[in-house]
């Protein structure tokens, strides 16, 4: 084995030993995120086009913004069409993105339902 590939593994094992003494000490933490993208898997599922994207304002605050369109019209003129906004306040309770969080959100949305079949 070269000289230089022993000092690199010597070098690589050190720095992970410190870096697991430093996480088992509580001295090393992972940062949380600033900012998520999100999807509705079920909006998706309607053909609704969907993104949430939400950012950090402080330790226990986020604000979210939510947007659904769904533009589609059918065979035989059916259509579900909308759009919806929701943008959301979320108080953590930890800590942003981990854990339960207490929400206030409010609705915008507009539809054009039509050419369904109803009784």
């Amino acid at each position: 084995m070269s000289k230089k590939l022993t000092a690199l593994i010597i070098a690589l094992s050190l720095i992970f030993s410190v870096l697991h003494a430093q996480e088992k000490s509580g001295f090393y933490t992972f940062a949380t995120p600033s900012f998520a993208v999100k999807n509705n898997l079920l909006y998706d599922a309607t053909t609704t086009l969907n993104l949430s994207l939400e950012f950090k304002l402080s330790n226990r605050l986020t604000m979210d913004f939510s947007v659904n369109y769904n533009p589609w019209t059918f065979s035989d003129n059916k259509k579900w069409k909308h759009i919806l906004i929701q943008p959301e306040a979320r108080w953590w309770t930890c800590e942003v993105f981990n854990g339960h969080f207490f929400g206030l959100h409010g609705h915008y949305g507009y539809y054009n339902i039509g050419g369904l079949n109803t009784p």
